[in-house]
């Protein structure tokens, strides 16, 4: 069980693994990558690019998969010290914003 003073940063550590787990399916599926986000720092300004026109690498991709899937375990290891587990369903539903609406990154990933 969850202890409520954890509930916020659980919830915003699922909803990240909702998506991972949705672009991993995606990508199973033969979904393409049509954007990236490219930062050089939390004060500077992202800059968003279309890659839409972009034919990937297989290397490429499956690098970013094998990031993903490593990422996915960090989460649910993080997740599952926080007291939640059976978390082995796939993301259902709207991945909009987490139910707090709080889209900041949780702290595991803000260092």
């Amino acid at each position: 069980m969850v202890d409520r003073d954890n509930l916020t940063e659980a919830t915003q550590l699922n909803f990240e693994l909702q998506h991972i787990e949705r672009a991993l399916i995606n990508l199973e599926n033969g979904g393409r990558i049509t954007s990236m986000v490219i930062t050089s720092g939390p004060e500077q300004q992202a800059a968003i690019v279309n890659t839409n026109y972009i034919d990937y690498p297989l290397s490429m991709v499956e690098a970013i998969k094998a990031l993903l899937q490593g990422r996915k375990q960090y989460l649910l290891d993080e997740l599952e010290a926080l007291g939640v587990t059976n978390l082995d369903a796939p993301p259902n539903g709207n991945l909009d914003a987490p139910p707090n609406g709080n889209l900041d990154a949780p702290p595991s990933v803000r260092s």
